[in-house]
């Protein structure tokens, strides 16, 4: 049994696969872990990027046209270890970091946090109630490959029970953070100390068209769906991804980017306003008002503003390196 594995979930990106073994797996197999690569692709590149590694610690099993949902719950089933984290394929182990990960794994909490995230200024913290850790951080929860969950404490639901449930998979990672626990007690932690690095900006591309619906939509039936015993805090936590993430929907700047791009308008707005009732801070009726707004002017202002910070910003940074010679 390994220390630690790494469930990852992919479809379709060999490289991307291939140029996180070749730079993670020696060294997570010095730290007595391994990787197991769920891959849900129709060909076998994927297959053939990994078996040319030849690493010990590297588990490939296909699941062709199969959903990430179920590919994560066979990767948590079949994984041979004490922790289980589910992990991107763009993922940046951030190894310098890995001596504070494993204090924490050889004290048998059974959730564990390391985020570069922290707005709320928690710093570190141990959590011995389940429904703390979810109201402070469940927001946090769904970037994969910082979260590590210990196996023997949790009972995984199958796909099928999990789509009584819920109507998409968009969160399914903190379903199974939440709702598989079963134990009476409970003991986590959390510490604002980066594990990962920041997804790629071409990574985040494959979900930025889709920011309403994953952010507002996504969010929402997570939320409203999760474990009764959340119920009291489940209000703030529709909110608390919106507003500590990168999407700000509690700023209507935010929305006013997303309109400028095209990726909001008076459709989408129309599509999901029942849920961003629930899942946006900022003024709805000015939100509404910016979905109208005329996008490729809108756009134009934008690009010229980009333009115009990224020059003050140079400007000052050779003004500070003037200053420092």
């Amino acid at each position: 049994m390994y220390k630690l594995a790494f469930v990852i979930v992919t479809y379709n990106r060999s490289t991307m696969v291939s140029s996180l073994l070749k730079k993670a797996a020696n060294q997570w197999k010095q730290y007595d872990s391994a990787a197991y690569i769920m891959d849900g692709s129709e060909d076998l590149k994927t297959k053939e990027a990994v078996d040319s590694l030849a690493l010990s610690n590297v588990v490939y099993k296909s699941f062709p046209g199969t959903s990430i949902l179920y590919r994560l719950i066979e990767g948590c089933a079949i994984a041979d270890a004490k922790y289980i984290c589910i992990c991107g394929d763009s993922v940046t182990p951030v190894f310098k970091n890995y001596g504070q990960l494993f204090s924490a794994l050889d004290k048998d909490y059974d959730l564990i946090d390391f985020t570069y995230r922290d707005p709320q200024k928690i710093c570190q913290k141990e959590y011995k109630s389940i429904v703390e850790m979810y109201k402070e951080l469940t927001w946090d929860m769904t970037h994969m490959g910082n979260v590590f969950f210990r196996k023997e404490s949790y009972k995984l639901f199958s796909s099928e029970e999990y789509y009584k449930k819920y109507g998409t998979d968009l969160f399914a990672q903190n379903a199974i953070y939440f709702d598989c626990f079963k134990n009476e007690s409970f003991y986590g932690y959390f510490e604002a100390t980066p594990i990962i690095s920041v997804y790629t900006k071409s990574d985040k591309k494959s979900w930025y068209d889709r920011t309403i619906e994953v952010g507002c939509y996504g969010w929402y039936d997570y939320v409203a769906n999760s474990s009764d015993k959340y119920e009291l805090c489940k209000k703030e936590v529709m909110l608390s991804h919106g507003t500590y993430s990168n999407l700000r929907f509690d700023r209507l700047y935010s929305f006013l980017i997303l309109r400028a791009k095209g990726i909001f308008d008076y459709t989408i707005y129309k599509k999901y306003e029942p849920y961003m009732a629930y899942t946006v801070a900022a003024n709805l009726h000015i939100v509404k008002i910016i979905s109208l707004l005329p996008q490729k002017a809108l756009y134009i202002f934008y690009k010229f503003a980009h333009t115009i910070k990224s020059i003050y910003r140079r400007n000052n940074d050779r003004e500070k390196m003037g200053k420092g010679d």
